[in-house]
C-alpha cells in the first residue's frame, strides 16, 4: 500500500455530531458561493443593460452637434443669453430682453426656424 491510504486509514470516523456540523458547513459555503455567484451575475447583467447591449434599436439617434447647428441665431437687440440647455436635439435658450421680461426659445438641432417660443410676462395671478 502507498502512504497516502496509510494516512486515511489510520483516522478514526468523525464523531456523529461533529459530521452532521461538516455536512451543514459543506451546505452552507456551496449555498452562500451559489448566493456570491448569482450576485456577481446580476451586476454584470445591469452593467450590460445600461451600456445598451440588450437594446433593440429603438434608443434615440444621436445628434452630431457639431455638423447640424447652424452658425448663428438672431437675438433682438439689446438681448442678453441667461441659460442654455441642449437635450435630445432642442436647444433650449432663456434670453434676458432689454424691457426686463425673459423667454426662452427652442430651436431644434439641425432646422435653422425656431421651434418654439415661450414669453415670461409680469403681471400673473
Amino acid at each position: 500500500m502507498s502512504a497516502q491510504t496509510d494516512l486515511h486509514d489510520d483516522e478514526p470516523p468523525l464523531d456523529p455530531a461533529v459530521e452532521r456540523i461538516r455536512r451543514k458547513l459543506t451546505w452552507l459555503l456551496i449555498g452562500s458561493m451559489g448566493v456570491m455567484i448569482l450576485g456577481v451575475v446580476a451586476v454584470f447583467a445591469v452593467i450590460l443593460y445600461r451600456i445598451g447591449a440588450f437594446s433593440d434599436g429603438d434608443t434615440p439617434a444621436r445628434v452630431d452637434v457639431a455638423a447640424d447647428v447652424a452658425e448663428s441665431i438672431a437675438l433682438p437687440a439689446g438681448a442678453r443669453i441667461g441659460d442654455m440647455t441642449l437635450d435630445e436635439g432642442v436647444l433650449a435658450v432663456r434670453i434676458d430682453l432689454p424691457d426686463g421680461r425673459q423667454e426662452v426659445r427652442l430651436f431644434r438641432i439641425g432646422e435653422e426656424a425656431l421651434s418654439g417660443r415661450i414669453e415670461f410676462v409680469p403681471g400673473g395671478e
